[in-house]
Protein backbone atom coordinates (compact mmCIF):
# COMPACT_ATOMS: atom_id res chain seq x y z
CA UNK A 1 0.00 0.00 0.00
CA UNK A 2 1.29 3.39 -0.79
CA UNK A 3 1.24 6.18 1.34
CA UNK A 4 0.96 10.08 0.23
CA UNK A 5 3.02 12.78 1.74
CA UNK A 6 2.45 16.29 1.91
CA UNK A 7 4.39 18.03 -0.92
CA UNK A 8 8.06 18.58 -0.20
CA UNK A 9 9.75 21.99 -0.80
CA UNK A 10 12.70 23.84 0.31
CA UNK A 11 12.89 26.02 3.49
CA UNK A 12 15.50 28.28 4.83
CA UNK A 13 18.09 26.10 6.73
CA UNK A 14 18.93 26.35 10.19
CA UNK A 15 19.49 29.63 11.45
CA UNK A 16 23.73 30.59 11.19
CA UNK A 17 25.79 31.04 13.88
CA UNK A 18 27.34 33.80 15.28
CA UNK A 19 30.23 35.06 13.99
CA UNK A 20 33.45 34.97 15.93
CA UNK A 21 34.15 38.18 17.42
CA UNK A 22 37.25 40.68 16.07
CA UNK A 23 40.24 40.65 18.07
CA UNK A 24 40.45 43.93 20.11
CA UNK A 25 44.11 44.35 19.32
CA UNK A 26 46.53 44.46 16.31
CA UNK A 27 49.80 43.28 15.79
CA UNK A 28 52.07 46.45 15.24
CA UNK A 29 53.40 47.37 12.14
CA UNK A 30 56.92 47.24 13.77
CA UNK A 31 57.10 43.69 15.16
CA UNK A 32 59.59 41.79 13.67
CA UNK A 33 59.55 39.42 11.88
CA UNK A 34 60.94 36.44 14.58
CA UNK A 35 57.66 37.45 16.62
CA UNK A 36 55.34 36.53 13.46
CA UNK A 37 57.22 33.50 12.90
CA UNK A 38 56.49 32.89 16.83
CA UNK A 39 52.62 33.35 16.13
CA UNK A 40 52.57 31.03 13.47
CA UNK A 41 55.02 28.14 14.87
CA UNK A 42 54.80 26.19 18.15
CA UNK A 43 57.73 25.84 19.69
CA UNK A 44 59.49 22.15 20.98
CA UNK A 45 60.51 21.24 23.92
CA UNK A 46 64.14 22.74 23.57
CA UNK A 47 63.22 25.60 21.71
CA UNK A 48 62.97 25.00 18.52
CA UNK A 49 60.52 26.33 16.32
CA UNK A 50 57.90 23.28 14.77
CA UNK A 51 56.72 24.39 11.37
CA UNK A 52 52.68 23.31 11.90
CA UNK A 53 52.50 22.33 7.69
CA UNK A 54 50.76 23.77 5.17
CA UNK A 55 47.51 25.08 5.90
CA UNK A 56 44.60 23.52 4.34
CA UNK A 57 43.35 24.91 0.88
CA UNK A 58 39.39 25.16 0.77
CA UNK A 59 38.78 23.29 -2.79
CA UNK A 60 35.87 25.44 -4.60
CA UNK A 61 33.12 23.11 -6.81
CA UNK A 62 33.91 22.02 -9.62
CA UNK A 63 30.94 21.87 -12.47
CA UNK A 64 30.85 18.34 -14.12
CA UNK A 65 29.45 18.95 -17.85
CA UNK A 66 28.58 22.78 -17.49
CA UNK A 67 27.16 22.56 -21.65
CA UNK A 68 24.30 20.35 -20.27
CA UNK A 69 20.96 21.96 -21.30
CA UNK A 70 19.01 23.39 -17.76
CA UNK A 71 15.56 22.32 -17.14
CA UNK A 72 12.75 24.63 -17.71
CA UNK A 73 12.37 26.44 -13.66
CA UNK A 74 8.50 27.19 -13.16
CA UNK A 75 7.62 30.59 -13.70
CA UNK A 76 5.21 32.82 -11.32
CA UNK A 77 4.50 32.22 -8.13
CA UNK A 78 1.92 29.76 -7.49
CA UNK A 79 -1.46 30.13 -5.32
CA UNK A 80 -0.94 28.86 -1.76
CA UNK A 81 -2.87 25.88 -0.93
CA UNK A 82 -6.76 25.70 0.39
CA UNK A 83 -6.55 24.99 3.89
CA UNK A 84 -6.41 21.02 5.04
CA UNK A 85 -9.46 21.65 7.10
CA UNK A 86 -11.12 18.72 9.53
CA UNK A 87 -14.25 18.45 8.72
CA UNK A 88 -17.43 18.95 11.04
CA UNK A 89 -15.76 20.40 13.42
CA UNK A 90 -16.53 23.49 15.66
CA UNK A 91 -14.92 26.58 16.04
CA UNK A 92 -12.29 27.02 19.16
CA UNK A 93 -12.61 30.32 20.80
CA UNK A 94 -9.66 32.00 22.15
CA UNK A 95 -6.81 30.26 19.56
CA UNK A 96 -5.60 27.39 22.10
CA UNK A 97 -5.77 23.92 20.06
CA UNK A 98 -5.40 22.19 23.16
CA UNK A 99 -9.39 22.82 23.55
CA UNK A 100 -9.65 19.92 20.85
CA UNK A 101 -9.56 16.50 21.38
CA UNK A 102 -7.56 14.78 19.46
CA UNK A 103 -9.84 11.30 19.02
CA UNK A 104 -12.80 14.04 18.00
CA UNK A 105 -10.57 15.34 14.95
CA UNK A 106 -9.11 12.25 13.67
CA UNK A 107 -12.80 10.18 13.61
CA UNK A 108 -13.77 13.49 12.04
CA UNK A 109 -11.41 12.49 9.50
CA UNK A 110 -11.84 9.26 9.36
CA UNK A 111 -15.77 9.68 9.18
CA UNK A 112 -15.15 12.55 6.14
CA UNK A 113 -12.94 9.93 3.73
CA UNK A 114 -14.18 6.59 4.36
CA UNK A 115 -12.33 3.76 2.83
CA UNK A 116 -9.56 6.03 1.66
CA UNK A 117 -6.25 3.63 1.76
CA UNK A 118 -3.71 6.42 -0.04
CA UNK A 119 -2.75 9.63 0.54
CA UNK A 120 -3.06 12.02 3.33
CA UNK A 121 -6.23 10.52 4.75
CA UNK A 122 -4.99 7.18 4.33
CA UNK A 123 -5.14 4.09 6.44
CA UNK A 124 -6.10 0.33 6.77
CA UNK A 125 -9.72 -0.34 6.96
CA UNK A 126 -8.98 -2.04 10.07
CA UNK A 127 -7.10 0.56 11.76
CA UNK A 128 -10.09 3.62 10.51
CA UNK A 129 -12.58 1.07 12.24
CA UNK A 130 -10.88 0.88 15.85
CA UNK A 131 -10.42 4.70 15.69
CA UNK A 132 -14.20 4.77 15.14
CA UNK A 133 -14.90 2.75 18.15
CA UNK A 134 -12.68 4.32 20.05
CA UNK A 135 -14.30 5.75 23.25
CA UNK A 136 -11.16 7.53 24.70
CA UNK A 137 -7.53 7.12 24.10
CA UNK A 138 -5.80 4.89 26.27
CA UNK A 139 -8.18 2.51 26.51
CA UNK A 140 -8.11 -0.73 25.03
CA UNK A 141 -8.31 -1.48 21.09
CA UNK A 142 -7.94 2.04 20.76
CA UNK A 143 -4.88 3.12 18.58
CA UNK A 144 -4.30 6.61 19.06
CA UNK A 145 -1.43 8.09 21.26
CA UNK A 146 -1.86 10.57 23.34
CA UNK A 147 -1.56 13.84 21.72
CA UNK A 148 2.03 16.12 21.80
CA UNK A 149 1.82 20.57 21.86
CA UNK A 150 4.06 22.44 20.53
CA UNK A 151 4.78 25.30 18.46
CA UNK A 152 5.26 24.47 14.89
CA UNK A 153 4.48 27.35 12.97
CA UNK A 154 5.82 30.37 14.68
CA UNK A 155 3.56 32.19 15.73
CA UNK A 156 3.55 31.38 19.34
CA UNK A 157 0.87 29.18 20.17
CA UNK A 158 1.06 25.09 20.29
CA UNK A 159 -0.14 22.78 17.11
CA UNK A 160 -0.93 19.43 18.15
CA UNK A 161 0.79 16.23 16.90
CA UNK A 162 -0.93 13.14 16.92
CA UNK A 163 0.18 9.79 16.27
CA UNK A 164 -1.76 6.57 16.02
CA UNK A 165 -1.05 2.86 14.80
CA UNK A 166 -1.33 1.81 11.34
CA UNK A 167 -1.87 -1.89 11.68
CA UNK A 168 -2.55 -4.46 8.28
CA UNK A 169 -6.13 -5.78 8.57
CA UNK A 170 -5.13 -9.33 9.91
CA UNK A 171 -1.77 -8.01 10.91
CA UNK A 172 0.57 -8.45 13.93
CA UNK A 173 1.83 -5.36 15.61
CA UNK A 174 5.17 -5.89 14.08
CA UNK A 175 3.76 -4.90 10.76
CA UNK A 176 2.09 -1.70 11.93
CA UNK A 177 3.08 1.67 11.29
CA UNK A 178 2.94 5.30 12.62
CA UNK A 179 0.41 7.19 10.61
CA UNK A 180 2.00 10.89 11.84
CA UNK A 181 -0.71 14.01 11.94
CA UNK A 182 -0.01 17.63 13.02
CA UNK A 183 -3.05 20.30 13.58
CA UNK A 184 -3.14 24.07 13.82
CA UNK A 185 -5.76 26.87 14.29
CA UNK A 186 -6.96 28.70 11.32
CA UNK A 187 -9.33 31.20 12.50
CA UNK A 188 -10.16 29.17 15.10
CA UNK A 189 -10.93 26.17 12.79
CA UNK A 190 -8.88 22.88 12.72
CA UNK A 191 -6.20 22.39 9.84
CA UNK A 192 -3.65 19.47 8.58
CA UNK A 193 -0.44 20.58 7.99
CA UNK A 194 1.06 17.22 8.16
CA UNK A 195 0.00 13.49 7.29
CA UNK A 196 2.37 10.63 7.14
CA UNK A 197 3.08 6.70 7.62
CA UNK A 198 6.41 5.83 8.77
CA UNK A 199 8.32 3.33 10.92
CA UNK A 200 9.98 5.08 13.37
CA UNK A 201 12.97 4.19 15.78
CA UNK A 202 11.99 7.84 17.44
CA UNK A 203 9.47 11.31 16.72
CA UNK A 204 11.30 13.96 18.16
CA UNK A 205 11.10 17.64 18.20
CA UNK A 206 13.67 20.42 17.86
CA UNK A 207 12.91 23.44 17.85
CA UNK A 208 9.54 23.78 15.21
CA UNK A 209 11.15 21.20 13.21
CA UNK A 210 9.71 17.07 13.71
CA UNK A 211 12.39 14.49 13.07
CA UNK A 212 11.46 11.30 12.25
CA UNK A 213 14.69 8.24 12.88
CA UNK A 214 13.60 5.29 11.25
CA UNK A 215 16.22 2.03 10.34
CA UNK A 216 17.80 2.08 7.35
CA UNK A 217 17.70 -1.28 4.81
CA UNK A 218 21.28 -1.49 5.70
CA UNK A 219 23.16 -2.08 8.73
CA UNK A 220 24.38 0.28 10.85
CA UNK A 221 22.56 3.12 8.89
CA UNK A 222 19.09 4.76 9.87
CA UNK A 223 17.30 7.19 7.49
CA UNK A 224 16.39 10.82 9.38
CA UNK A 225 13.94 13.05 7.97
CA UNK A 226 13.00 16.31 9.20
CA UNK A 227 9.74 18.14 8.19
CA UNK A 228 8.96 22.33 8.71
CA UNK A 229 6.85 24.86 8.30
CA UNK A 230 6.44 26.05 5.09
CA UNK A 231 4.41 29.39 5.21
CA UNK A 232 3.99 29.23 1.14
CA UNK A 233 2.81 25.87 1.08
CA UNK A 234 0.62 26.40 4.66
CA UNK A 235 2.39 22.95 5.69
CA UNK A 236 5.15 21.00 7.24
CA UNK A 237 6.86 19.92 4.38
CA UNK A 238 10.16 17.12 3.75
CA UNK A 239 13.00 19.80 4.39
CA UNK A 240 15.63 17.49 4.34
CA UNK A 241 16.20 13.87 4.29
CA UNK A 242 19.64 12.21 5.05
CA UNK A 243 21.09 8.61 5.85
CA UNK A 244 23.66 8.54 8.92
CA UNK A 245 25.78 6.11 10.30
CA UNK A 246 25.07 4.99 13.70
CA UNK A 247 27.68 2.69 14.67
CA UNK A 248 30.98 1.07 13.08
CA UNK A 249 30.38 -1.37 10.11
CA UNK A 250 30.99 -5.00 11.78
CA UNK A 251 34.41 -5.93 10.21
CA UNK A 252 34.28 -9.19 8.13
CA UNK A 253 34.82 -12.47 10.20
CA UNK A 254 38.63 -13.50 9.25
Amino acid sequence: MTRGAPPSAPRPGPSRRDRPRRSRHRLSAAAPAAGLALLLCGCGAQGKALVAGPAATASAPVRLWPDLPAPERPTGRPDPPAPDRVPHMPAVPGGDIRALSALAVVQAEVAAHPGVVTGGDGMYADTARRITACARIGAPGCPLREPRFHDLTGNGKDEMIVGFEDRPDGGSAADASLGLRAYTLDHGVAVRILSTHVRPLSVEVAGREVIVREPAELPGYENRSVYAWDADLRGMTLHREEIRRVRPATPPAG
